[in-house]
């Protein structure tokens, strides 16, 4: 395993400093990786061994609980599905009513443009009528 010359120390000096890094030290009472990340560092073989099973469920239970609630998901995005469904014929119905009455103010507005460009140009064709002469009778109304 060791080399005659000693000259691996490089390979080994990550290992050096995470073991230096894990321990506690008695000046501060606590690992350096600790003051520096604020949680304790885990060792490998604790992450292993705390993924093991170490006792088997039920699993009839499990399965039973697992399809109850995938029913109540199911419920949930129906529910979910016709709320947004009625919110679009919502927003269809608001938006068709906006539509109209932008349409009808602008409607009537141009109407009225056209009505006052038409008395506009009755005005040019005949003054008399313009100044309240009636031309019929010749009289002022």
């Amino acid at each position: 395993m060791q080399t005659v010359a000693r000259n691996d120390w490089d390979a080994w000096m990550d290992f050096a400093v995470y073991s230096y890094n894990l321990g506690r030290h008695t000046t501060v009472s606590h690992s350096p990786s600790e003051l520096m990340l604020g949680w304790k560092l885990r060792i490998p073989n604790g992450i292993l061994r705390s993924t093991r099973i170490t006792e088997a469920g039920d699993l009839i239970e499990y399965h039973r609980k697992l399809l109850k609630m995938m029913e109540i998901s199911d419920q949930c995005v129906e529910q979910a599905r016709e709320r947004e469904q009625q919110w679009r014929y919502y927003d269809r119905k608001a938006l068709e009513d906006q539509r109209r009455a932008r349409c009808l103010t602008t409607n009537r507005g141009v109407l009225h443009l056209v009505a006052e460009d038409i008395a506009q140009e009755l005005r040019k064709e005949d003054p008399l009528r313009a100044a309240g002469d009636n031309p019929a009778t010749g009289a002022a109304e």
